[in-house]
């Protein structure tokens, strides 16, 4: 069963490993679709635009 805790140290641990927020956010929906949860599109990573250098 995934629970909240078993998401967080699935994110803290793909970013402890030097992985990215955007693949870390990825690993997360995909656990969560694995686990047979439905909802796996609702969770939504947001994003500050990237400002012109």
């Amino acid at each position: 069963m995934l629970t909240f805790t078993s998401n967080t140290v699935l994110i803290t641990d793909a970013l402890g490993a030097g992985e990215s927020i955007e693949f870390a956010y990825k690993l997360d929906c995909q656990a969560i679709q694995l686990a047979g949860i439905p909802e796996h599109l609702t969770p939504k990573l947001k994003k500050k635009p990237e400002s012109p250098a």
